[in-house]
């Protein structure tokens, strides 16, 4: 069954289940048929399904005396895909101290999936740590597969600090990883992540060719979270070109089966809508996303400092004396965790101030000013320059 899902065999997988049900089993065959049926829950966008499984397999190895790690394991990996991200460092941690005492081959995994709970969370210093710790061990083994996960979340934290020519390199590492392993599912999450950052670095057509072709896959597999991401990189490249309708359209399909999933990118589509709205003069709406998607992204650090840059320029629009804090709370957290992230949150506080110096001191630091010519931000700048033409600075 697990071969049959790395290979994006989901009916398979799930006929090899089903027999393994219809046998007879003790203790250990028992929690191993539960976490190959969270296994396939999880493959098929049921979150819920799939947590409950492995907390049943938890359960039996507690009361069995049996490990507990690879039940950790999967705890952690439906804590994220929910958005959870306190209850996947507490899985995390737990599945890591598990497996390292039993010599478990997993521990990798585990040292990656937490290090995606604590990025996310805003502590990129500790969750390169924790990747180059798995990275060492899977060279070391040649966990081919292993070793193209641990890749992709070095690529990813490479990206957030602006490292774009590596981040680049690195994300195409992990497709030939996982490709080589028949991973197809993964492989397309990654040439997702790699057209997003070819768009940074102003790639615009290899980006669109590569979240097209990622779309693909990801429909055929059915894998629901995934088709949504890769909807929401194209609706981005749709705004970009000036297509705001169709951008609205992609972003309402990819709601949807993020709404399937149960995955927290919801409030990721929720942001992408305010911005939008906030660009077409819809100020209640944007506003209405806006506090969702903060709330619903408490403790995601980037993210909710993106809806807290939105929810700013809402209320800096409505004359909201809270305005200011949020833009210069999201500036100030972007700065730290996520600098690729920044020049969006400053667009922002420069709209709603009606202050272009804003951008002008930050683009006098080549360190930390990562919008290159011809991506989206880029455009997503000069948009704000022409709407501050002659404008004098508020407040």
């Amino acid at each position: 069954a697990q071969l049959a899902l790395d290979a994006g065999r989901i009916a398979e997988a799930e006929t090899s289940v089903r027999r393994a049900e219809a046998l007879p089993r003790g203790v250990d065959a028992a929690i191993a048929l539960d976490l190959a049926s969270a296994d396939l829950a999880r493959a098929r966008s049921d979150v819920i399904g799939a947590e409950a499984h492995q907390r049943q397999a938890l359960e039996r190895c507690l009361a069995h005396g049996r490990p507990t790690g690879r039940a950790w394991l999967g705890l952690c990996a439906s804590f994220l895909d929910r958005g959870d991200l306190s209850g996947a460092g507490e899985a995390g941690r737990a599945a890591v101290e598990a497996l390292r005492h039993t010599g478990d081959a997993a521990l990798t995994i585990a040292l990656s999936n937490l290090a995606v709970a604590v990025r996310r969370s805003g502590r990129p210093a500790e969750a390169r740590a924790l990747l180059l710790e798995a990275e060492a061990v899977d060279r070391r083994v040649g966990a081919v597969a292993n070793l193209a996960s641990d890749l992709a979340n070095l690529a990813i934290l490479d990206a957030h600090e602006g490292h774009l020519e590596a981040s680049l390199a690195t994300f195409q590492a992990s497709i030939d990883g996982f490709l080589a392993c028949g991973m197809r599912g993964a492989g397309a999450q990654q040439r997702s992540n790699l057209a997003e950052v070819s768009m940074i670095v102003g790639r615009v057509e290899e980006a669109r060719r590569s979240a097209q072709l990622a779309l693909e896959v990801h429909e055929e597999l059915g894998q629901h979270r995934l088709i949504g991401h890769a909807l929401h990189l194209l609706a981005t490249l749709a705004t970009s070109d000036g297509a705001t309708d169709e951008a609205r359209a992609l972003l309402i399909r990819a709601r949807g089966h993020h709404e399937r999933a149960r995955s927290p990118g919801v409030a990721l589509v929720d942001l992408e809508l305010a911005f939008l709205a906030l660009r077409e003069g819809r100020l209640d709406e944007a506003t209405a996303l806006a506090e969702a998607a903060v709330s619903a992204l408490e403790g995601h650090a980037a993210d909710r400092a993106l809806a807290l840059a939105a929810r700013g320029e809402a209320r800096a629009a409505a004359g909201h004396p809270g305005a200011r804090a949020d833009l210069d709370e999201a500036v100030a957290t972007l700065r730290r965790v996520s600098p690729t992230s920044a020049p969006r949150a400053l667009c922002a506080l420069a709209r709603a101030t009606r202050d272009p110096s804003v951008l002008d001191a930050a683009e006098r630091d080549p360190d930390t000013w990562t919008v290159r010519q011809g991506s989206p931000m880029a455009q997503e700048v000069a948009r704000t320059r022409r709407l501050l033409g002659g404008a004098t600075v508020r407040g």
